[in-house]
């Protein structure tokens, strides 16, 4: 990574924070008279329009694009070889030994572990947490192609339903911002997996969409007929 950009973009992110923290102080002043509230308001209208949002705007696009250039391509490969020898069609040895074994989330954290750590250590909190985010968002998009291409038995799907709270409990040790919406997809996916019998899907989806405290479902009805399918 190249840390000379991620410093300027953390002084980026100082510079904003300094601004914002100024138009709020200097806004709270209670012995402003009216005349000069209102000059005191352009200024920082004018500030916040041709300062502080333009710098937002490169901040953003800056951390956008270190994502795409540096961190995009490792996610698939470290996303393989966590999934090298996964499978989620399993006997009763078979689960027990991945069990015991563990190899999916130990690979996965090792993997993220290496790529994350010079952002970790680098980045301001906000613009670690941003770069976290864009993360997130591919896992689980390439995570999901991934599930829709596997097959799964009840005690794969137990086994899938572990791997994902592993991961959740993971990425909760390694940022401050709500995350775990990212993985409503996911988790929807695996409830629906851990269902025995293709009735008992069609029933819970229909009970829990018309319930008086419906869930929100991510899944569209074709995606969790597919699902139904694996």
């Amino acid at each position: 990574a190249n840390i000379g950009y991620m410093i300027l973009l953390n002084n980026l992110d100082v510079s904003v924070d300094y601004m914002q923290r100024l138009t709020s102080e200097l806004s709270a002043l209670p012995s402003i008279n009216k005349e000069d509230y209102e000059n005191v308001q352009k200024c920082f209208a004018w500030l916040d329009s041709n300062t502080t949002n333009k710098f937002k705007q490169i901040l953003t696009s800056g951390i956008e694009q270190l994502f795409t250039q540096m961190v995009k391509p490792r996610i698939r490969p470290i996303l393989q070889e966590a999934y090298k020898d996964i499978k989620y069609v399993l006997n009763e040895d078979e689960y027990h030994e991945q069990e015991a074994n563990d190899g999916f989330s130990k690979r996965f954290v090792y993997g993220f572990d290496s790529l994350i750590q010079v952002y970790q250590t680098t980045f301001s909190e906000n613009n670690y947490n941003q770069m976290m985010m864009h993360i997130l968002e591919l896992v689980t998009i390439m995570w999901e192609k991934t599930v829709f291409g596997t097959k799964f038995n009840q005690l794969g799907a137990l086994r899938f339903d572990k791997d994902l709270r592993a991961v959740n409990n993971y990425f909760s040790t390694k940022m401050q911002w709500p995350f775990r919406d990212r993985f409503t997809r996911l988790s929807q996916i695996s409830t629906l997996l851990n269902l025995e019998s293709l009735s008992e899907i069609y029933d819970f989806w229909g009970s829990t969409t018309k319930s008086s405290n419906p869930i929100t479902w991510r899944l569209t009805v074709t995606e969790a007929k597919k699902v139904a399918g694996l």
